[in-house]
């Protein structure tokens, strides 16, 4: 759910559907995909590209931030980001890391935008307009982030397939991981 009430629901494969029951019946659902958003059709296989569009119709995750951005997490093309006009994709090239992200959320004590991907954290400042990555490098005990989720006071839990949970806490800035099996 988003600020004003809507709701955001993600598909494998027919993209992104908003509800806003405050709308006239026949105006309740919108359908976002690639292909309607601006986009070229959807390629075989996977590519590196990003543009003013949704980036695929694979939608893995969806949150909005304090903005009331919506953020969504894609199958093969990072994330796209609709500004309430329109969508923007960022892709590795861009400023995620990794092309598939499993999860998102935002922080209850800055409002920045966290999320899982397939080659690590990545957490998007909303006061600095900017990109820093969580991997191996970092402490964490794979890149393969699955899940996260963070505590009320910032306390942030992120889950992997293979290598556990880490922990870490936001009095410290993110830089020390504990692992629980």
């Amino acid at each position: 759910q988003d600020s004003q009430g809507r709701i955001w629901t993600g598909t494998e494969g027919d993209g992104l559907f908003c509800y806003d029951s405050t709308l006239p019946t026949v105006e309740q659902w919108k359908h976002f995909t690639r292909q309607n958003t601006g986009g070229p059709p959807e390629p075989n296989g996977a590519t590196i590209e990003s543009g003013n569009f949704l980036g695929d119709d694979y939608i893995y995750a969806i949150a909005c931030d304090r903005l009331g951005r919506i953020f969504v997490g894609h199958l093969n093309h990072g994330i796209s980001v609709f500004s309430g006009k329109e969508w923007k994709n960022y892709n590795i090239l861009e400023g995620l890391l990794g092309e598939r992200c499993f999860a998102i959320t935002t922080s209850p004590t800055d409002g920045d935008i966290w999320m899982a991907t397939s080659a690590g954290l990545v957490r998007y400042s909303l006061q600095a307009d900017r990109w820093s990555y969580f991997t191996r490098a970092e402490g964490l005990p794979s890149d393969q982030v699955n899940t996260l989720a963070f505590g009320s006071e910032g306390t942030l839990y992120v889950g992997f397939a293979c290598n556990g949970i880490a922990i870490a806490d936001t009095r410290d800035r993110y830089r020390t991981w504990r692992q629980v099996h």
